[in-house]
């Protein structure tokens, strides 16, 4: 599973980048946390630190949402 992790992020040509999973994505994270280069974090686990650190961020427009929510105060 690593490795088909390492596959798809090499696809998508990725370096060095934070990848952050919602709960539906929790297989996937589990693959893809041996991977020296990148780092996952899940949406409750988003920091300013990881965020100006990585080259790049991947999520789903899902994850994009719910970070909206959370940094709007779950007001929406």
């Amino acid at each position: 599973r690593t490795k088909a992790a390492s596959q798809f992020l090499k696809a998508l040509g990725l370096g060095h980048a934070l990848v952050v999973v919602g709960e539906e994505d929790a297989l996937f994270a589990r693959a893809a946390r041996n991977l020296a280069a990148h780092k996952v974090l899940p949406v409750g686990g988003l920091n300013v630190y990881d965020v100006m650190y990585y080259d790049e961020i991947l999520m789903t427009s899902k994850v994009a949402r719910q970070i909206e929510e959370r940094l709007a105060g779950g007001s929406r």
